[in-house]
């Protein structure tokens, strides 16, 4: 509980604040039914948040990528159409990594919204921009005895852990500032969650 909290404030406190929010919410709840006469955590000082700036990628950033992508194949190539594709059809990481081949239609790419608690199905209609970063990603070769499941997954065909995720983009990031910098261009690493707002 107030461990939690804590460890909440120093390394994501508007995580911290949700938390704090939903156990005043239970709380009170616990007044209503009688089972306690005074909410405890009345006194709790919700967390400082710092306002974050959105990261937008530029187009010359995302090019790049998608660039490097293609350069070293595989893995990289995946998780740089992954994220040209979080930008052009706004969708959260999540959501992303998550995205299934029996998804993609002949009228464009299906998408079932994680945060909605309905989980409505939408269909994002085929540009030719989408079309040609979809079917090259499903045309990215996998290991012999892999499945075919996840649009971005790995090698072996399954979806990608957190980590597995972050190591992949940190091999693209890292070739991607390489480059940058032998072309003497501007260029800042960024993640799936960074596409979002480009989008």
């Amino acid at each position: 509980g107030i461990d939690y909290l804590k460890a909440c404030k120093k390394t994501r406190p508007l995580k911290g604040n949700k938390e704090i929010s939903l156990a005043r919410l239970i709380m009170q709840h616990a007044i209503g039914l009688g089972m306690i006469e005074t909410n405890p955590l009345n006194d709790i000082e919700r967390n400082k948040v710092v306002e974050v700036k959105k990261r937008y990628v530029t187009h010359e950033e995302m090019t790049l990528a998608v660039e490097m992508g293609r350069k070293f194949g595989g893995a990289r190539l995946i998780v740089a159409l992954a994220l040209k594709t979080a930008w052009l059809c706004v969708r959260r990481s999540f959501e992303v990594r998550q995205i299934k081949r029996e998804s993609v239609t002949p009228s464009g790419i299906l998408w079932t919204d994680s945060k909605s608690k309905t989980k409505p199905t939408i269909l994002i209609e085929w540009s030719p921009e989408l079309s040609a970063t979809i079917y090259e990603a499903m045309e990215v070769k996998r290991n012999a005895d892999a499945g075919t499941m996840y649009l971005f997954g790995n090698l072996r065909g399954e979806p990608y852990t957190k980590g597995g995720w972050k190591a992949m983009l940190d091999d693209l990031m890292r070739e991607c500032v390489l480059e940058a910098k032998r072309r003497k261009m501007p260029f800042q690493k960024f993640s799936l969650q960074d596409c979002r707002p480009k989008g």
